[in-house]
């Protein structure tokens, strides 16, 4: 067992060390979700432009990103 910046340290087993990292990731993962999980609007929705997939076929709507390249320069 030792210290580190004053907290005690003690070694743990593979169980303990697992059971941390899953609880870790499953918090991470929370978190994310939480914060970028509703894409349907502001800046999130408005970044779906640069993604090719969400583009119409070319002629097909002339005016599409336009709402959402002022949404971006608005927030930037």
């Amino acid at each position: 067992m030792g210290t580190n910046q004053g907290v005690s340290l003690k070694p743990c087993d593979d169980h303990s060390l697992n059971q941390s990292k899953d609880h870790l990731i499953d918090l991470l993962a929370k978190t994310m979700d939480n914060r970028f999980g509703d894409v349907s609007y502001g800046i999130l929705r408005a970044m779906r432009i640069t993604n090719f997939r969400y583009w119409p076929e070319a002629d097909r709507n002339a005016n599409f990103g336009d709402s959402d390249v002022q949404e971006l320069i608005t927030h930037f």
